[in-house]
């Protein structure tokens, strides 16, 4: 049976359908006489297969709702809810699809559950989908932006149609990466079948018609034979693109605004639990992105001072917090430029904690660390009560092999800082006899702070400080 199988792989990388297809039944005949019935084997995935590449729908669909069922291990399942996406009963893919992400981490099927719950009209589950597959998937831009799979999208991102959470997540660092990439010239293009059906009749010839593992192939002769449709399909698709990432930057800037406003209700809530870092994070974050958002803060009572202290420093210096944020952005690549931008602020501030503290950033990327914890020493002398300088510190003392000192910083270390993840982890490891550091290999936040409503620990910038 397997021999079968096998020639009528080799058939279909030939281009010989008649013959692979006919292969194909005897190998599922054999299988099922060998079980008894109907089967989930080899033999039952390859037919799978083989319907799907040939665009045979219906009965893939009809198969997999079939018991006995393929298994979620089944890369069958694949075919199954793509099949019934391809037939416009999104829903029943998501639900398909669903034990396989359940039992598997593949960034592949989180994007294609994205695709699916797209379609299906629900925005926030497509957008944490997404955001799941994108780490893995950074050289796979193109996909994403011309996918017809993911059209329905992006207006729904436009006209504002998701959750604050969502707001969220659009503001995360991997969509800054998606959104950076811009289409090139080329001659082929990853058309799938949504695509493929509102593609211009004059554009069709230029592909097969039967898709290939669920997408249509551009045919190099017809590409040859026709240039001048080459280059229309060209615009078509740079002009699809265009029309996306349009939508998306409008569904963008409706996230930015979402959380923006959230932001006095996270700062009270910050001031509220005495967390003074989260306080002026939410401040200074809204800030940095529209200065009069400041008068939204002044209903909060007693952080007056912080307020009045935010004002001189935009009287000072307009881009005083964007400076900053620069500052955080260039640091792992280019400390020079960094400590440039740092000397450009106003000289009243060069003391201030909030500089002296990204000057001790600036250090930890040189590995200067003692110079550095110096530095944050210096910064929790003069905020106590913010838990940023002591977090930062007791990495720093670490690295430096002070255990001495990270007992000092943990007792000195202000109530709030029980907020932060891992921090309750050096109060275990500070009474354990062991030396391993409860931080693995110093764990570094992934993106700056971007209007998170909880801080959850992560207040290193994107520095890696090497353990002894």
């Amino acid at each position: 049976m397997n021999s079968l199988i096998e020639q009528s792989q080799a058939y279909w990388h030939l281009g010989m359908t008649a013959e692979a297809r006919a292969l194909a039944k005897q190998a599922l005949a054999l299988e099922r006489d060998a079980s008894d019935g109907d089967t989930t084997g080899p033999a039952a995935e390859w037919c799978a297969l083989l319907a799907f590449n040939c665009g045979e729908f219906d009965s893939v669909a009809t198969r997999g709702q079939r018991e006995p069922r393929f298994p979620e291990t089944s890369p069958a399942i694949s075919f199954v809810a793509l099949s019934l996406h391809y037939l416009g009963r999104h829903a029943e893919a998501v639900e398909a699809l669903a034990p396989r992400l359940l039992r598997y981490d593949r960034p592949h099927d989180h994007y294609q559950m994205a695709c699916f719950l797209a379609q299906a009209g629900r925005a926030d589950e497509a957008v944490a989908q997404i955001l799941q597959s994108l780490p893995h998937c950074r050289d796979d831009r193109l996909k994403t932006w011309i996918d017809g799979d993911l059209k329905r999208l992006w207006p729904m991102l436009a006209e504002g149609k998701f959750s604050l959470e969502t707001a969220h997540r659009l503001l995360e660092l991997e969509f800054d990466i998606l959104r950076e990439w811009q289409p090139a010239r080329r001659e082929e293009w990853p058309i799938d079948p949504p695509n493929f059906n509102d593609l211009p009749a004059r554009l069709r010839p230029l592909f097969d018609p039967v898709p290939q593992a669920g997408a249509h192939r551009l045919i190099p002769g017809a590409s040859l034979a026709a240039p001048a449709l080459v280059e229309r399909l060209d615009k078509w698709a740079c002009d699809e693109i265009a029309a996306s990432q349009r939508a998306f930057d409008v569904g963008r800037e409706i996230a930015l605004r979402l959380v923006l406003d959230a932001q006095p209700y996270y700062a009270q809530a910050a001031w509220h639990r005495r967390d003074l870092c989260a306080l002026r994070q939410h401040v200074h974050w809204a800030v940095r992105h529209d200065p009069a958002r400041i008068h939204e803060f002044e209903g909060i009572p007693g952080i007056e001072p912080l307020l009045d202290e935010v004002r001189q420093m935009l009287a000072s210096d307009p881009e005083f917090f964007a400076k900053l944020e620069r500052v955080c952005h260039v640091l792992a690549h280019d400390t020079d430029a960094a400590l440039e931008i740092l000397e450009s602020l106003p000289r009243e501030w060069s003391s201030h904690p909030l500089v002296l503290m990204h000057h001790a950033y600036a250090l930890m990327a040189e590995s200067r660390h003692t110079e550095a914890l110096a530095v944050l020493l210096r910064v929790c002398d003069q905020w106590p009560d913010d838990v940023a300088p002591f977090f930062n510190a007791s990495r720093i003392a670490f690295a430096a092999g002070r255990k001495e000192l990270i007992i000092v910083i943990y007792d000195r270390a202000p109530r709030a800082v029980q907020f932060y993840r891992g921090w309750t982890e050096v109060g275990v490891w500070l009474k354990s006899t062991g030396d391993a550091w409860p931080f693995g290999a110093l764990e570094v936040k992934k993106c700056l702070f971007r209007g998170q409503p909880d801080l959850a620990g992560q207040l290193s910038v994107e520095i890696k400080v090497p353990l002894g």
